[in-house]
């Protein structure tokens, strides 16, 4: 999954110069050059390592306005262990991906 997110600019914690641009990166080696005032679409990962930077300001707004893929589905329901995915169309798996995501947020509470 996705989302959008704005670099809104940083001040350095010793002060200075405005910093304009920021490169995330999360555990998986996915990077991101996060440019001050662009909005761009970013894997989940990346969007917290944003969201968790130091001293910067950056915005996250959730699930950008394009639906995923059937293979991007099919990948987020393997890893939900969703059974019957490969056999699933898109509105299904959405919808069994939705489920599986409550059931599991509600395990955790």
């Amino acid at each position: 999954m996705s989302k959008l997110v704005t670099f809104e600019g940083a001040t350095p914690a010793g002060g200075g110069s405005t910093i304009t641009e920021l490169l995330v990166e999360d555990d998986d080696g996915n990077r991101a050059v996060l440019t001050k005032g662009q909005e761009v679409e970013v894997e989940d990962s990346l969007a917290e390592v944003a969201q968790n930077v130091d001293h910067h300001k950056v915005s996250v707004k959730g699930a950008p306005d394009r639906t995923p893929s059937k293979d991007e589905l099919v990948a987020r329901a393997e890893e939900l262990d969703v059974e019957g995915r490969t056999s699933m169309n898109k509105d299904q798996l959405a919808e069994a991906i939705a489920k599986a995501e409550a059931e599991a947020e509600e395990a955790s509470s």
